[in-house]
């Protein structure tokens, strides 16, 4: 009576369908269903109660169902099967809510690590570029408005301070430059300066022998009557001379404005004959 009423209470409370009441001696007292004998995974000992796992497996789960065998002081020994069905549904929920909650949590974690890499790494990085190109533009007052605190907000104020001492070096050197245009126009002006005068200098020592010698003609004439004939070549070669300064006068003319000359044969006779008479009227020669 007593393995009756504990086998209903198994089935009832424990949902047990094979298990096996021995009594003291080993003889079998009540059973139900089929008991595994043997072999099984040793899980579970502590002398008077022992559980062997069955089945299982890394894909499968912890095992298809538990073998129990416990003793019962004055009453002798009980086994029951425990089937893993619903465990391993429950684990396999638990491994779903698992991987389910690291997905979402992964899902999070990228999104926020992209929105951090891109708030205070690629913005940061992307300013940087857009203001090494204005720079690069002429804009040398632009500067990197950076303002994060890592490696790249270091590396944006050294750009900074780069971008200011290269701005106040540029400013440097084109007043530096504008010193030197000053300069430069003031030496093109004193070397013109000291180009007309020395142009000056040779006009007046290139026209100051034919007006010499025009002088010593007008001298000869203004002394009293001559020879109709010396006369005549008196005022000829006082108008050959006019002819000469008018002709220096052109020469520098075309110095200032250079003109395409033809070369022309000189009669070198005529030239020096032209030249003692020019001479011999004047008293210092």
């Amino acid at each position: 009576p007593w393995g009756v009423r504990f086998s209903e209470a198994l089935a009832k409370e424990a949902r047990i369908s094979n298990f096996r009441l021995t009594a003291p001696d080993g003889k079998p007292l009540v059973a139900a269903g089929v008991m595994p004998e043997g072999g099984g995974e040793l899980i579970y000992d502590s002398g008077g109660v022992a559980a062997y796992m069955y089945g299982g497996g890394f894909f499968s789960g912890i095992g298809d169902y538990m073998r129990v065998s416990a003793v019962v002081p004055g009453a002798g020994r009980v086994e029951f099967v425990q089937g893993l069905a619903e465990v391993n549904e429950e684990m396999a929920s638990v491994g779903r809510f698992l991987a389910l909650y690291a997905l979402i949590d992964s899902a999070v974690i990228i999104v926020f690590g992209v929105y951090f890499v891109s708030r205070s790494i690629v913005e940061p990085l992307r300013k940087l570029e857009e203001s090494a190109k204005s720079i690069a533009g002429g804009k040398l007052f632009d500067r990197a408005d950076i303002a994060v605190d890592n490696e790249v907000g270091s590396l944006a104020a050294s750009f900074n301070s780069m971008a200011g001492r290269l701005e106040d070096e540029i400013k440097s050197l084109e007043r530096v430059n504008l010193e030197l245009i000053t300069m430069q126009e003031e030496l093109l002006r004193s070397s013109t300066l000291a180009a007309v005068g020395r142009l000056a200098a040779g006009i007046a020592h290139e026209i100051g022998n034919p007006l010499g010698a025009l002088n010593g003609y007008l001298e000869i004439l203004s002394k009293g009557p001559l020879d109709p004939t010396e006369q005549k070549d008196i005022i000829e070669r006082a108008g050959r001379e006019s002819e000469r300064i008018d002709s220096i006068v052109r020469d520098f003319l075309e110095v200032a404005r250079p003109a395409k000359r033809a070369a022309v044969k000189v009669d070198l006779n005529a030239l020096l004959q032209e030249t003692l008479s020019a001479l011999s009227v004047r008293a210092d020669f």
